[in-house]
């Protein structure tokens, strides 16, 4: 089960290669000489749900593949600077943000595998609010409890009006922390 983790940490592998690794090893586990194919006496997604469940906590290499990549994206946003970090944003992003990031069309198999995760990232990121400078307040998710955690309403047009806050920071009273 671990010789694959390297492939799927890095690289998003075609999903017939994943089910395939996942046939191999349940053709071992059954025990399957070629040729002969013994009795299978659990489902194979049975095996792979967790022990307290009754499984063996196989892995689906191809959701393992999937969190592991989105994981790698979120190192490149979240974490403080490393190498990785380093080289991703030099090579794919260095005047942008990850969020804004394109592929070009040289772009290595690593970085097109971690793009393909970036949806799932933006669906569940959310920002700690901190002084609110850097947050916008109508489009970025940061309100704690809500549907899609932005503000639901848009912002109200009119000349009449004045200038509306742009930051969340303009909606904290400093002197209260609130």
């Amino acid at each position: 089960m671990t010789m694959p983790n390297y492939v799927v940490q890095c690289f998003l592998p075609p999903k017939g290669l994943c089910c395939q690794l996942c046939k191999s090893m349940s053709r071992f586990w059954w025990g399957s000489k070629k040729g002969e194919r013994k009795l299978q006496w659990v489902n194979w997604g049975k095996l792979c749900d967790n022990k307290s469940m009754g499984g063996m906590r196989f892995r689906d290499l191809h959701g393992l593949n999937l969190a592991f990549l989105a994981k790698q994206g979120w190192r490149l946003v979240a974490c403080p600077p490393s190498l990785f970090q380093k080289v991703f944003r030099g090579k794919y992003f260095p005047c942008s943000s990850f969020w804004e990031a394109q592929c070009p069309g040289i772009a290595s198999w690593a970085w097109r595998s971690i793009l393909a995760r970036r949806e799932v990232l933006r669906h569940g990121w959310r920002w700690r609010v901190g002084d609110g400078k850097a947050i916008n307040l109508w489009s970025n998710p940061w309100i704690p409890r809500a549907l899609s955690f932005k503000v639901l309403s848009t912002p109200p047009m009119g000349r009449h009006l004045a200038p509306l806050p742009q930051n969340v920071f303009n909606l904290i009273d400093e002197e209260q922390h609130e």
